[in-house]
């Protein structure tokens, strides 16, 4: 199997989403919502910052996303699932990640796109603008979907909200299509996914990943 693509006994196109146990992890597992992110609540400090290349009415410290931030928000996805996304996403495979249907997702959530990945920082021109009309959404969705080169390993897909904020929204439940447990996720935490699962209105398949006895790579392998 290529690990980079998809689980066994699931031909469609997924998309994922990696996590931790902790205090929120029942409402992820019973429920159907997920949290979309405002762009300082991102983990890289570089993210959502463009280069303006002259001192323009706001002074060189100007951050674009100041006119963005109380209503963009982001739902961050991986077309991967590989052993680098389970160490810096899952607790180093103590945790869990998601799989959704992409196409389920993108005609609940509407828009979203490929994230591009470079050394420099996206240029923003704002010669002959305003401060009321200068910045644009085209501008924005070069920022908030450019990120640093060596962050290509995820391959990130971002759902954009443009008018409501960081907060949780809500998903179809059949759009979850698996759910896979980390190669060392323990047997209490593995009973306690397995309890708030039943409790989901809709059931998806779950998986538990394995390391390989032959190379480096993970295994996956569906429970009943």
């Amino acid at each position: 199997m290529d690990e980079a693509t998809a689980l066994p006994g699931l031909h469609e196109s997924l998309l994922f989403k990696y996590g931790k146990l902790g205090p929120h992890s029942e409402a992820v597992f019973t429920g159907s919502s997920v949290w979309f992110s405002g762009p300082r609540q991102l983990n890289d400090p570089f993210e959502c910052r463009p280069a303006i290349p002259f001192d323009w009415l706001f002074g060189p410290d100007f951050w674009v996303q100041d006119k963005i931030t109380e209503k963009l928000a982001m739902y961050c996805l991986s077309r991967r699932i590989d052993i680098l996304m389970w160490s810096h996403y899952a607790d180093e495979h103590k945790g869990y990640c998601l799989a959704f249907s992409e196409s389920g997702l993108c005609s609940h959530f509407g828009e979203y796109s490929d994230v591009i990945y470079q050394d420099a920082y996206p240029e923003l021109s704002l010669l002959g603008r305003s401060p009321e009309t200068g910045v644009t959404e085209a501008d924005i969705k070069a920022f908030v979907l450019t990120k640093y080169s060596g962050w290509s390993y995820e391959d990130e897909v971002r759902f954009l909200s443009w008018d409501s904020g960081a907060g949780l929204r809500e998903y179809p439940p059949q759009h979850l299509r698996a759910v896979v447990l980390g190669a060392r996720m323990d047997t209490t935490a593995r009973g306690k996914v397995r309890d708030w699962l039943a409790k989901r209105a809709s059931q998806p398949l779950l998986y538990e990943a394995r390391l390989s006895t032959s190379r480096f790579a993970l295994e996956f392998r569906e429970l009943k």
